[in-house]
């Protein structure tokens, strides 16, 4: 499960509240998600595993919603890698 927050306020608590998150935040702007911060904390290797689990979680939720599947994002990810690799940006 992740936390959402909308980013249009204070960046100053919103910075405040990332740094002190133990669990993934889905960022909105305008009540539309931008992204997932994933906190890195110091942890221990169970307490890091157990993150990256619910990070997982909320990042397949967040698929889900939108109808987005893992197929999807490679498809988009190698359509950019192109994209870029045919104006030499892309690199190896």
């Amino acid at each position: 499960m992740s936390t959402t927050v909308e980013i249009s306020g204070s960046h100053e608590k919103l910075a405040e509240f990332l740094l002190t998150s133990d669990q993934a935040v889905t960022l909105t702007l305008d009540g539309q998600p931008v992204g997932t911060f994933i906190p890195t904390q110091k942890k221990t290797r169970e307490e890091a595993w157990e993150s990256f689990k619910r990070a997982t979680q909320a990042i397949h939720a967040e698929m889900a919603e939108l109808g987005v599947t893992e197929d999807d994002i490679m498809n988009e990810y190698w359509r950019l890698h192109d994209e870029r690799k045919t104006q030499g940006q892309a690199k190896p």
